[in-house]
């Protein structure tokens, strides 16, 4: 399967964790998780708040934030390929209507070295 594949040359290893608790505690779990680092370019596509891109941007990171409502992959990611540090997919995956090509698509923009940090509250 070829999503399969896309996912897991982006996340070669799974880190599987249940959190539980208020969505600002799993926000700053994933930037702790995500390592963010001050000038890194971080793609934020979220789940219709910007939950993160303001503690993001305390931290110095440059952020393009995309909400779900956003077709992805069509229009594509607003973002060239290779140039993320960082992306995270907060609480958005499940509202995605083809959650593979989104995945393929965040490959894009990723750098070779990238990190993905996804957080939702049902399971893939």
């Amino acid at each position: 399967m070829r999503s399969l594949s896309n996912f897991q040359e982006v996340v070669p290893v799974g880190m599987p964790m249940v959190l539980s608790g208020r969505l600002d505690a799993i926000g700053d779990f994933a930037i702790n998780v995500g390592g963010v680092q001050k000038d890194d370019v971080v793609l934020e596509i979220n789940g219709g708040e910007a939950v993160l891109t303001h503690k993001l941007h305390r931290l110095g990171a440059q952020v393009v934030m995309v909400g779900k409502k956003a077709s992805l992959p069509r229009p594509s990611l607003p973002m060239a390929s290779n140039r993320a540090d960082i992306v995270f997919v907060h609480m958005a995956l499940r509202h995605m209507h083809y959650p593979a090509m989104a995945i393929a698509e965040i490959k894009r923009v990723l750098r070779p070295g990238g990190r993905l940090v996804i957080t939702d509250m049902g399971k893939y």
